[in-house]
């Protein structure tokens, strides 16, 4: 069960409305908002001076138009008024945010729930931290991102599968392998020297334990080619379970794990190469040198390159070297050529923001696969800072200053991490101030909205200790709309908000929506229990006046469970006792 947007409802009758009057069909977008400010009323629209235009007609007389048939069409609105060029404004029956509010608590587990997705497959890619060591605070971002992004899609009606592509050859790897050979032979007794560009962190002290368990000594007397090939697949298969475990400790999972040699050793190669080609998009040529950009497929000479700015990239890309060998990037196009056989409707692809240089060649290559007919999102985050004393400290798994998921959870809870992931758009900077996230006080959000949870917990639990039956009746209406106050408005028409915020959220694909609407709703609420404790009057509960209190008991439990929506949406426990 989903309960529709307000404001696309009504836009979808003036739009309705539009259409009778003057034969335009063409308008699918929301045309109607809650007004800034109280005087112009309960909702607004500009549209009659998006039409004036086109209709060559006075956006006044427009809006008269549209204004009169407001007031015979939609039963709800009391009074429409026209302000300025044309805007139009309605005036909304009181008894209109009472039904919703009614229609709210009717849908405890589902109010915000919506069909967006009609049931389409995404696969959602994300994070994909090469498995050279922990996850870091960084790397979390990006899990958290994604992992928040893959209950909004299912929220809205998608079917998700979570993917993690692991890099598991090239360069790094093998100095991963050469390190953990290193702290290895430095388990028999041997002083060893980890040089600049190695991996020092002490996490594969406890790698090369398991390998020494594995092998006993029988390595020591190895080529480095045989312990290349021997450590290859047991180092992978421990990064990898260190990952999981930092992983499930965030509460994330993967559907499905993909390893780079895989599909480096597949047909899929071939395949994906020979679909470019049969269209005419691969040749041979000599790129120019990047300027001010790596490019590990860049030589001085003759390779085989896709005709990438056929997509809107800014230079072709090298598919095969001069030597015949695959380029880095043709992994890439297999890859996705391999998401793209598996015929899902959308392919989102989350990276951390030293991977946003990729975004038009990966573009490029999907379009050029797919005929330009598969939907592809490229998103990434941004980096995480650390803050001691006030100033920025980076992160990194080569120079072991790597402050991971474990060092991080012994600070804060996984609540209050996840929270401040979402704390920002994915792609802007974010500072992590340890010190000011575990305040309590209003001036922290996490605390904050929390905090409003505890609290309508708190006055529902009293609530019913006095009164069982708070269920409103549509007989009561009357009585109630007479009493009502404007902050109750505003907060009713906040928690109307929030099947909007979780559409956008989806659409656009930024969680952080979620966070900033709790905020606001919390805000709303927490304003509204000052005004009790300023005026016996606007308690909650008071106690001699019963239908009130049973309205008012009724908005604290639809904004409880909306606090409660949005923060499990977000992976976060609310709590219900502070």
């Amino acid at each position: 069960m989903s309960y529709k947007n307000y404001l696309q409802e009504k836009s979808e009758q003036i739009q309705k409305i539009v259409s009778d009057l003057f034969a335009i069909n063409d308008i699918h977008d929301e045309i109607v908002e809650f007004p800034e400010k109280e005087e112009f009323g309960d909702l607004t629209t500009n549209i009659a001076m998006i039409l004036a235009k086109q209709l060559k007609q006075s956006p006044r007389l427009i809006a008269e138009k549209i204004a009169t048939e407001i007031q015979k069409q939609i039963s709800e609105i009391n009074k429409v008024e026209i302000v300025g060029a044309g805007f139009v404004n309605c005036f909304i029956n009181k008894k209109k945010w009472l039904e919703i509010t009614k229609q709210i608590l009717e849908l405890p587990n589902d109010y915000g729930k919506n069909t967006l997705g009609q049931n389409k497959k995404v696969n959602n890619e994300f994070c994909s931290a090469n498995p050279t060591g922990p996850l870091h605070l960084g790397h979390v971002r990006g899990a958290v991102y994604g992992d928040v992004m893959t209950r909004i899609l299912k929220f809205c009606g998608y079917q998700v599968d979570t993917e993690y592509y692991i890099n598991d050859l090239g360069g790094q790897i093998e100095t991963l392998i050469h390190t953990t050979f290193l702290r290895y032979k430095e388990l028999f007794g041997e002083k060893i020297t980890l040089s600049e560009g190695l991996y020092p962190g002490e996490y594969l002290i406890d790698v090369a334990k398991n390998i020494k368990e594995k092998f006993d000594d029988s390595l020591l007397s190895k080529t480095s080619d045989e312990i290349k090939n021997l450590l290859h697949k047991p180092v992978i298969d421990e990064m990898i379970r260190i990952i999981k475990n930092d992983l499930a400790k965030l509460d994330i999972h993967f559907d499905i794990w993909t390893y780079e040699s895989n599909i480096a050793n597949s047909t899929i190669m071939n395949e994906s190469h020979d679909i470019l080609k049969a269209k005419n998009l691969i040749y041979r040529g000599i790129l120019e040198k990047p300027k001010g950009e790596s490019d590990d497929d860049w030589e001085p000479r003759e390779q085989e390159l896709f005709r990438s700015t056929n997509f809107g990239d800014d230079v072709d890309r090298a598919m095969k070297r001069s030597d015949g060998q695959w380029a880095y990037f043709a992994k890439d196009v297999a890859y996705h050529y391999d998401k793209i056989k598996r015929n899902y409707d959308w392919l989102i692809l989350e990276v951390g923001v030293d991977h946003n240089g990729y975004k038009k060649r990966m573009i490029a290559a999907v379009n050029a696969l797919s005929d330009s007919k598969q939907k592809f999102s490229f998103e990434y985050h941004n980096m995480v800072y650390l803050l001691e004393n006030g100033k920025q400290q980076s992160m990194s798994k080569r120079s072991g200053r790597l402050i991971g998921v474990d060092d991080i959870l012994k600070e804060i809870n996984v609540g209050v991490l996840r929270f401040y992931m979402l704390s920002k758009r994915h792609d802007v900077e974010l500072d992590f101030d340890i010190k000011k996230i575990n305040e309590t006080s209003k001036e922290n959000p996490y605390f904050y909205i929390q905090y409003g949870h505890a609290r309508a917990c708190s006055i529902l639990r009293k609530a019913e200790e006095i009164e069982h039956n708070l269920s409103l009746h549509e007989d009561e209406f009357d009585d109630i709309m007479s009493q009502m106050n404007e902050n109750e408005i505003k907060l009713i028409k906040e928690l109307i908000m929030w099947p909007k915020c979780v559409e956008i959220a989806c659409e656009k694909l930024e969680p952080h929506r979620i966070n900033f609407y709790l905020q606001s709703l919390a805000s709303k609420f927490h304003h509204l229990w000052n005004l009790g404790n300023n005026d016996p009057k606007l308690l909650f509960i008071n106690k001699e006046n019963h239908l009130m209190t049973k309205y008012r008991i009724n908005l604290v439990k639809a904004t409880q469970q909306t606090i409660a929506s949005g923060l499990k949406l977000m992976g976060i426990k609310p709590l219900e006792m502070m």
